[in-house]
């Protein structure tokens, strides 16, 4: 879990973002998180079809917790993450046919290597929830819980077996 606060020129905003891979586990922590959740992020590895496939389960269990199965009024931007490697699972052709033309959400492209790429997702996600980016200098906050980080590589470790798996 992460957290980060901000000070916009109009408004105070928490942003919180939750890792929900690797806790397959904890359907019920995915729900509540989903249930209080205003604004999705998904993201996949292009290198993984598999991850594709997590995605699409995500954005659909997102649909029914929030029961908009009509998708009228979510904010949601798939991510299709590592775009600067060269073997590819799912192509950006594909996977943008996918995501805008049959799910009718927006879709990113991000690599870690370029931070704009990965700024340019949250941003887009903000502004689908119309929130002014505008930011008062006066007050940014983060925060994340260190007892995640220690639990990341298991947690990698688990999602790529159950992948295997299928």
């Amino acid at each position: 879990m992460y957290t980060m606060e901000v000070a916009l020129v109009d408004r105070y905003v928490t942003i919180e973002i939750l890792d929900t891979a690797g806790i397959d586990e904890f359907p019920v922590m995915r729900r509540l998180a989903i249930a209080r959740g205003h604004a999705f992020l998904i993201v996949y590895a292009v290198n993984n079809a598999c991850s594709f496939e997590i995605a699409q389960q995500m954005r659909q269990l997102v649909l029914e917790t929030k029961n908009d199965l009509e998708k009228t009024s979510i904010p949601m931007v798939i991510v299709g993450n590592k775009c600067d490697i060269t073997e590819r699972e799912i192509t950006r052709d594909y996977a943008e046919t996918i995501v805008r033309e049959h799910w009718k959400e927006n879709y990113i492209e991000t690599t870690c290597r370029d931070r704009q790429t990965v700024f340019d997702a949250f941003h887009q996600l903000l502004n689908l929830a119309n929130i002014n980016l505008a930011l008062n200098s006066d007050f940014t906050r983060r925060s994340s819980d260190p007892n995640l980080f220690v639990q990341q590589e298991q947690r990698s470790t688990n999602k790529r077996q159950s992948c295997a798996q299928q």
